[in-house]
């Protein structure tokens, strides 16, 4: 069964949104600098907060949702030069999102 099939449905709708956040990766240097200060674009999904994730060393920033659903959290963070999801009930290894 694939990774998505046994996280739920909750998935796609945490994919995109990071997927969005996380546009300004290789832009010009005003949207990379609005990202690194501006604010995220909407309010936070019920049981979530909005984090600023940045790291020099990565070379980007993005504001991720960090989500506690009660049985399922979910942890999106910087790591090396990698953006990385890892689900609470999806064992010790965390998923890639983007790679510098």
């Amino acid at each position: 069964m694939p990774a998505a099939d046994r996280r739920g449905n909750r998935t796609i709708p945490v994919l995109a949104l990071v997927a969005l956040l996380i546009g300004s990766v290789g832009m010009a240097r005003a949207r990379s600098a609005f990202a690194q200060t501006g604010a995220p674009s909407r309010a936070p999904e019920q049981g979530c907060v909005w984090e600023r994730a940045s790291d020099k060393g990565a070379g980007f920033a993005a504001w991720v949702e960090r989500c506690d659903f009660g049985t399922r959290k979910i942890h999106l963070y910087i790591k090396g030069n990698a953006l990385l999801q890892q689900y609470s009930d999806g064992g010790a290894t965390a998923d890639t999102l983007v790679m510098r």
